[in-house]
């Protein structure tokens, strides 16, 4: 019987161990899909897992280490450019009574692709609306990047020169 094990908290086992039977000396034996487990949406990029394998017939036990990487999305949100030349006064800020868009540049700079990526804006306060405050990315390549345009309006009342902050929350599905 072989048994998987670690203390690695992005690794969640399925099936951790496996009978391989009686095995030759010097032989060798493969089974497919002989463990399972889940790696957790919360892994870094190129960490490294360390699993625990020991070996035995019942009456000897043998121990090694397997080592490997995992690979997954890292996402960033890069860089936001504010467009009011059409319905604005062009000046590139939010201003009362505007018309904008928002364009947010993203960028995947892990080793893994990101799939269903959501992008949620929201501008905290009465004063403005984002019109369309969902947008899907629907894959973001290893060290890819891309963009989204949001449509902003900003309320003919606000104060000028109020401040407000954005909240851009990526999640993938």
């Amino acid at each position: 019987i072989v048994t998987l094990s670690t203390a690695d908290p992005f690794i969640v086992f399925h099936d951790d161990s496996e009978n391989y039977g009686t095995i030759v000396q010097s032989g060798s034996v493969t089974i497919d899909n002989a463990f399972r487990f889940f790696i957790t949406d919360a892994v870094p990029d190129q960490h490294k897992v360390i699993f625990n394998v020991t070996a035995t017939d019942g009456e000897e036990t043998w121990e090694s280490l397997l080592a490997i990487t995992v690979f997954a999305p890292e996402l960033h949100i890069n860089q936001m450019v504010i467009d009011d030349y059409e319905n604005g006064n062009g000046n590139g800020e939010l201003d009362p009574g505007e018309e904008v868009t928002m364009k947010i540049y993203y960028s995947n700079t892990g080793h893994a692709i990101a799939y269903n990526v959501n992008s949620f804006l929201e501008g905290q306060s009465g004063f403005v609306e984002i019109l369309n405050p969902n947008q899907m990315i629907p894959s973001l390549g290893y060290f890819g990047s891309y963009s989204r345009t949001f449509d902003v309006t900003v309320d003919d009342d606000a104060p000028e020169g109020i401040v407000v902050k954005f909240v851009n929350e990526l999640t993938m599905n």
